[in-house]
């Protein structure tokens, strides 16, 4: 054990919840594997249409033919990806679509999932990275009248606190749209941005800081 490791345990005087961390990015570390993403991650989409029971005009993806690798926990991934199109999809609503494309910049995957739905307001695009947060209900009736189980911001909140998050979006009447950038659930920078309407979600760097 390190100086620093010793004088950490000595600050802090808790050594239990030092023992967790390291054992924690222990965990973590242990569950990163290098495989080729596009093949599987196409073959996770296609999954997920049946699993949401979308089409293909619905749920889209534009992916390489390449075989480029990236060191990831496999598993985290794929389920970080379907909750912003199940996400996505149930903020889109009927007549829209949710693309997916991606990228790879090092051994790190950039995931990008955009909708054509109706955007968020500018002064809401904070509060779509908070907990629990959701447009569905403004007043108590509204409770009974949900259809879906989605909630946004929890799957945004929950995935930008373990990545590099952007997310672009415009509403219909809006003349500019927004960019927000979330690193390890902290707000880096919003902007304003020249921008089709609808919602497009960025993730770089997942698990970065784990």
């Amino acid at each position: 054990m390190n100086d620093g490791m010793v004088n950490a345990i000595s600050l802090s005087g808790d050594h239990a919840a030092v023992a967790s961390a390291v054992t924690a990015q222990t965990a973590a570390e242990n569950a990163m594997t290098v495989f080729p993403l596009w093949p599987h991650l196409r073959e996770g989409l296609e999954a997920a249409r049946l699993l949401l029971g979308v089409s293909g005009s619905t749920l889209r993806y534009d992916l390489p033919e390449t075989r480029e690798t990236v060191r990831a926990d496999e598993e985290m991934l794929m389920r970080a990806v379907l909750h912003l199109i199940s996400n996505a999809l149930d903020a889109a609503g009927d007549g829209t679509s949710v693309t997916v494309r991606g990228s790879i910049v090092g051994e790190q995957a950039v995931i990008t999932v955009s909708d054509t739905g109706c955007g968020i307001n500018a002064d809401e695009v904070t509060t779509a990275f908070k907990r629990h947060a959701t447009s569905k209900i403004t007043e108590a009736e509204d409770l009974d009248s949900i259809q879906t189980l989605g909630f946004r911001g929890e799957a945004l909140a929950s995935i930008a606190a373990v990545s590099r998050t952007e997310l672009i979006t415009k509403t219909a009447d809006a003349k500019t749209g927004t960019s927000i950038t979330v690193e390890g659930g902290e707000t880096a920078g919003i902007s304003a941005i020249g921008c089709d309407g609808g919602t497009t979600v960025i993730v770089r760097d997942l698990f970065y800081n784990v």
